[in-house]
């Protein structure tokens, strides 16, 4: 695949954070809780640690050597005709093109988004004791600032849709202000 002249793959060095192990870890399961607790409840119940300096590779370039089955994930190109993010944008238009374009991958017969949310960096940081509505999907959050699994709870309620002739898959899709500068083609 060919590249913008202006672009130059390189590798990164960087430290990633991670969850810093815990003997509480045989006994509960690592949270964060980004709403409102109760009195005498922590909000979080580990610590983040800076890892070893890590090479992220750039793979611009290489991106058709990745496959959902090997990999964890695939690079496709699509172009999204969308400039509103709202809620009923999202629902209208963005999420029926994100169901069509994952059925394209070959792997998957029937899709369904069971949950989004739209994320941001550009947010300020968070007033300590401020409380964030997960139920309201308009709200935009930053991203997480750890290695993480991206899956939630709300996987669990598949169960109740999908009969057992199904595996679930949790595929996280990111549309990104690279795609709306360049032409990757």
């Amino acid at each position: 695949m060919a590249l913008p002249n202006s672009i130059k793959c390189q590798d990164e060095i960087s430290q990633l954070n991670y969850i810093q192990n815990s003997d509480l870890f045989l006994r509960q399961k690592p949270y964060e809780i980004l709403s409102e607790v109760p009195d005498g409840c922590e909000k979080s119940n580990f610590r983040l640690r800076t890892g070893h300096a890590e090479t992220i590779h750039d793979i611009r370039g290489y991106e058709d050597q990745f496959d959902l089955d090997n990999h964890g994930f695939q690079v496709m190109r699509h172009t999204l005709e969308m400039t509103e993010f709202d809620e009923d944008t999202i629902k209208r238009e963005y999420i029926p093109a994100i169901e069509t374009l994952l059925k394209g991958t070959g792997t998957d017969t029937e899709v369904y988004v069971f949950d989004w949310r739209l994320r941001s960096s550009a947010l300020p940081v968070p007033q300590p004791g401020s409380v964030i509505d997960l139920n309201d999907p308009s709200l935009v959050l930053k991203p997480v600032q750890a290695v993480h699994v991206g899956e939630n709870n709300k996987i669990s309620q598949l169960n109740d849709f999908i009969s057992d002739n199904f595996t679930i898959r949790s595929e996280p899709t990111w549309c990104n202000e690279a795609s709306k500068k360049y032409s990757w083609q």
